[in-house]
């Protein structure tokens, strides 16, 4: 086996496909073993399950028509919870009537309504109360739109009789390719009908998309089929990737080239890696073939040197040429040096020229055919004035050019005879004069009455030339590896395409900002991260790539927190001061607690109500900024404020009283000239109202006998008190003769 491919609820843990892999079940992304494997059907009873025995840490299996009830204690305590408040009739053990296993709630006329009576049916007849009708809407805090409320929808309605209890059931689901990346918290609405009112159901959470992991396909070349080492491989090599979401399709291409002299005598055979992968993993190209060396044939190429010269001396020259031929296996590359010549006392009038096959390559063997002519005449007034160029500029002659006339180079004329020769120098790509000084050139000229050959000399001297020093870059090329299925990471340091500039030979360092990921509160980091990479050294001749990988897990990490509910009861009492009505009221707080603490982001909710105590009636209320308090958790121990402002007066009735005495004869004989305030419903007190000397209900009037009488003078009558802690009425007649 030369490879392997994890799939199918696999990958490998260790090694790579073709060295020592190690395969391991998926337990993690769209490639893990229960999601690749999945089979829709039904689980009964008899079905087995696997599951980890905590007492001994093995796996261990079981049916689910096995599993206990205390096994599954969440699911346990629901229906328990669901169970309180319910009736039962499971004790009665009498025999002399029927037992009741049915109860039916109903008005007397439904009651007689009934033409037949059920033995086992308890009738509890009830009087008809006040009905009121509750209608749903929702306190939404959820962050997002993918999402589907089900179950009670806006606009439901509950009806009942007052006091009787009401309760909404609706539930969030994540829209396809979303989820709830916190809660969600429903808090559903319930309670007693009291009125007609709106209530609300709490909703909040976050909906987040799916993540889509990235997946990546590594390329591994195996050349183990090759028989022989003389080749170069190309296109995709080992180490390639392509990535993208699962399911990834992909497909390299990786090539083979035999080396020169080399051939394939069989094959090259290539299996390029393609295909489908749900899970990131090493693929594999294979290559197999037999590579030879290669025949070889001798070739050679021989100069066939034709001579044509013509003029009155034509004898007189003659060519040469170095080397004869030029030799190689299977081609060859010649470049013949031909040259044209007369002997003393003779010219070239015109010529030589030199035209044919001076150089090529060649796979055969061959002549090559070159031809020489020119104009041949005998000295007699002629002057042939010869060039040397002597050169002396330092540095390499790769850097600069000699241009015009060259060494050789003939001038011909009649003495006297004036020549001049022109030479110049260029500068090559790549490199320049030292100190931007270009070379002296002092060209050969003059009037020469020499007949015959003569040498005179250009000189360039004065100059040297060096390479082209230029920046040259170092860049960043970056690949992060991090695994984060919440997508909140982002680069820092230096990022993907930076570089620097210097000259060769010259530090860099990228050492200062590191390149890294940084991740928002709330997550950190399982594997923190980690920069792989050659973030400093010299600058080379040309510029480079620095590959850099970084890599690092993220995690979520839960905040939590508290908020307080810090309130002030500012209510006055007959317009009093702030606060001077907080002991003529009650308040309630639901729920009853001063503070919620939990998870940033979950819910929490307040609602404040104030009642009148006996005696007093509230006359306005106002809560700032609500009566309900609502929001989500955030991170800390925070405050949140609610105030109660508003005004409470006293509800009791005033009348005209006596002071206090020992009978209700003498009670009947006093001046009625003192206001009084009783809780009773009539303008006068009766038996068991209580009385008080204050409009605020806080004095109690002591015990004795008391005359009373109406605002109109209508009646006159008498009252007693027992007690002078409650001032309760006890007794109450007319006054004789009145």
């Amino acid at each position: 086996m030369t490879s392997v491919t994890a799939d199918g609820g696999l990958y490998i843990s260790a090694g790579v496909a073709t060295v020592n892999p190690t395969l391991s079940v998926d337990l993690t992304g769209l490639n893990n073993y229960i999601n690749y494997g999945k089979s829709q059907t039904t689980a009964i009873s008899e079905d087995f399950i696997a599951f980890n025995q905590s007492s001994t840490t093995n796996v261990k299996t079981t049916t689910l028509g096995a599993i206990t009830p205390s096994a599954l204690s969440l699911v346990k305590n629901y229906i328990d919870a669901g169970d309180v408040g319910d009736v039962r009739n499971n004790t009665d053990t009498y025999t002399d009537v029927a037992n009741v296993d049915q109860i039916v709630s109903l008005s007397d006329a439904e009651y007689a309504a009934l033409a037949n009576k059920n033995a086992n049916t308890l009738y509890v007849v009830v009087t008809p109360a006040v009905e009121y009708t509750t209608t749903l809407a929702f306190t939404n805090n959820i962050s997002g739109t993918e999402y589907t409320i089900t179950g009670d929808q806006a606009g439901a309605t509950r009806t009942g009789i007052a006091g009787a209890s009401y309760g909404y059931n609706s539930n969030v689901v994540p829209n396809s390719g979303f989820y709830f990346s916190s809660g969600p918290s429903i808090t559903n609405a319930v309670g007693l009908f009291s009125a007609n009112e709106t209530v609300y159901t709490i909703l909040s959470g976050t909906v987040s998309a799916v993540a889509q992991p990235t997946i990546t396909a590594t390329l591994a070349v195996s050349t183990a089929g090759v028989q022989g080492t003389q080749f170069t491989l190309g296109g995709d090599l080992a180490g390639s990737t392509q990535s993208g979401t699962s399911p990834l399709n992909y497909a390299f291409n990786t090539t083979i080239t035999p080396t020169s002299g080399y051939v394939f005598t069989s094959g090259p055979t290539i299996t390029n890696a393609t295909g489908t992968i749900s899970g990131s993993q090493t693929v594999v190209t294979t290559i197999s073939g037999v590579i030879e060396q290669a025949s070889q044939n001798t070739v050679t190429v021989t100069a066939q040197v034709n001579e044509s010269f013509t003029g009155s001396a034509a004898a007189q020259a003659y060519a040469t040429v170095s080397p004869g031929s030029f030799s190689g296996n299977d081609s060859v590359s010649y470049n013949f040096d031909v040259n044209a010549f007369t002997n003393s006392g003779y010219y070239f009038a015109s010529g030589p020229t030199i035209t044919g096959d001076i150089s090529g390559t060649s796979s055969s063997t061959r002549n090559a055919v070159i031809n020489v002519s020119g104009q041949v005449e005998q000295l007699q007034n002629e002057a042939i004035v010869n060039l040397l160029v002597q050169n002396t500029i330092d540095g390499p002659t790769a850097g600069y050019t000699i241009t015009g006339d060259q060494t050789g180079a003939q001038k011909i004329g009649t003495v006297p005879f004036s020549y001049a020769f022109s030479t110049g120098v260029s500068l090559n790509e790549g490199y320049e004069w030292v100190s931007g000084v270009a070379p002296t050139i002092q060209n050969a000229t003059g009037v020469t009455s020499t007949i015959g050959e003569q040498t005179e000399i250009t000189t360039i001297s004065g100059a040297q030339v060096v390479e082209s020093v230029s920046n040259t870059t170092a860049t960043l090329s970056i690949t992060y590896n991090i695994t984060d299925p919440y997508d909140v990471w982002f680069p820092v340091g230096y990022l993907d395409g930076a570089s620097k500039s210097g000259l060769p030979g010259a530090s860099y360092s990228f050492a200062d900002q590191t390149p890294s990921i940084s991740i928002p509160s709330g997550y950190g980091y399982s594997v923190p991260p980690n920069t792989v990479g050659d973030l400093t050294g010299t600058f080379d001749a040309t510029n480079k790539i620095i590959p850099v990988t970084v890599t690092a897990t993220v995690i979520e990490i839960a905040q939590t927190g508290t908020v307080n509910l810090a309130f002030d009861n500012n209510i006055q009492f007959n317009g009093g001061a702030d606060g001077s009505g907080v002991p003529y009221v009650t308040t309630s707080l639901n729920p009853p607690v001063a503070s919620f603490s939990g998870n940033v982001g979950d819910p929490y909710s307040w609602t404040h109500s104030v009642t009148a105590n006996e005696g007093f009636a509230i006359e306005t209320e106002t809560w700032i900024p609500n009566a309900t308090i609502s929001g989500t958790i955030q991170a800390g121990n925070y405050y949140v404020n609610q105030e109660l402002r508003g005004n409470v007066i006293s509800s009791l009735g005033q009348f005209l009283g006596s002071t206090q005495t020992g009978t209700f004869n003498q009670a009947c004989s006093l001046f009625v000239n003192q206001n009084y305030y009783h809780n009773g419903s009539g303008e006068l007190p009766a038996e068991f109202d209580r009385v008080y000397s204050d409009a605020a209900g806080t004095q109690a009037l002591p015990a004795g006998y008391y005359g009373m009488a109406t605002n109109n003078g209508s009646y006159y009558g008498w009252f007693r008190i027992v007690s002078s802690s409650t001032g309760e009425v006890t007794l109450t007649g007319e006054c004789g003769g009145f």
